[in-house]
């Protein structure tokens, strides 16, 4: 498989059943939701709960992940990916959320020795749709992110949008680090954040 292609499986595996309003991929329930309505939903915690509304949109964005982490490892299984090093399955991961409209993901650095990670994402839904922001706007990928990445080593991890297309780039850009060494390291990220 190319990096241009879909997984193997996800077009072949959708099943649309109108007759009970199902639409399935590898037998999970998905469904079709334009950005707007998400969006709708982020900009309203924003106007019910200020800076504030990050913090659940971030959980709701890991624990999506986490509930998908059996679904993502029987992809892997089925591609027979079950032995490749991390770096081959999160870049059959990333091509599997471009399959699914998330935008292109793709592994920015990658440093084992301290376990962190930058991910990059182009055609960013959640930014496309939110508009322009002074301030990143990504915080369910952020969420997403972390929750895979917690599903996959068993790490208590945290991911923060360093990036945002939001704010003007043209890419979004996550950092993954362990929980514990995040403190450490907030000030880099937080300057990285404002150079936008």
């Amino acid at each position: 498989m190319t990096e241009h292609e879909v997984p193997e499986g996800i077009k072949e595996s959708l099943e649309i059943d109108l007759e009970g309003g199902c639409l399935r991929v590898r037998g999970e329930r998905f469904c079709l939701v334009t950005p707007t309505m998400l969006i709708a939903l982020h900009k309203e915690l924003e106007t019910l709960m200020g800076k504030s509304a990050k913090a659940p949109i971030y959980m709701a964005g890991e624990k999506a992940a986490r509930a998908k982490a059996g679904f993502y490892r029987q992809m892997l299984h089925e591609a027979g990916m079950t032995e490749p090093g991390e770096t081959e399955k999160l870049e059959y991961l990333s091509r599997a959320m471009a399959g699914f409209g998330h935008g292109r993901f793709e592994i920015a650095s990658m440093d084992p020795s301290n376990s962190t990670m930058n991910i990059r994402v182009k055609n960013s839904l959640i930014a496309e749709a939110y508009g322009t922001s002074e301030t990143p706007v990504c915080h369910f990928y952020a969420g997403y992110h972390a929750g895979i990445a917690k599903a996959f080593t068993g790490m208590d991890v945290h991911c923060e949008e360093i990036r945002c297309s939001a704010m003007g780039g043209d890419v979004c850009e996550f950092h993954i680090a362990p929980l514990e060494a995040f403190a450490a390291i907030l000030p880099q990220v937080m300057s990285a954040r404002h150079r936008g």
